[in-house]
């Protein structure tokens, strides 16, 4: 069962950046594409553990690790440059006002 967890407010996010969030032992990345658009995805990468969150936009979408250059799209997770072979988790995003919340299981936050 999904929960909504308010992660970060709009603020905290510069446009086109991107920034990590502990949710219990979750490290997400959350992503502001342009003034209104936000997206999160794993924090780690699937190649080799980096912090997708400490990389860059290599075009609007996609996301490069800073590690070793792996890109996803963070809309959906799917790896769009090797050398990752697996995608990275999506979460869903709510905005209510300034505040941004992701929807996690239940269980990965409440032990």
């Amino acid at each position: 069962m999904g929960k909504w967890v308010e992660v970060a407010r709009k603020d905290d996010i510069a446009p086109d950046s991107a920034t990590c969030v502990q949710v219990g032992d979750l490290r997400i990345a959350l992503y502001r594409i342009g003034e209104d658009e936000f997206y999160a995805t794993d924090d780690v990468c699937s190649h080799d553990e980096a912090s997708l969150s400490e990389g860059w936009f290599a075009d609007r979408y996609i996301i490069e690790c800073p590690r070793h250059g792996a890109r996803f799209d963070v809309r959906t997770g799917k790896v769009v440059r090797m050398p990752a072979a697996y995608p990275v988790r999506t979460f869903p995003i709510r905005i209510d006002g300034d505040r941004i919340f992701v929807e996690v299981n239940e269980e990965e936050v409440d032990g």
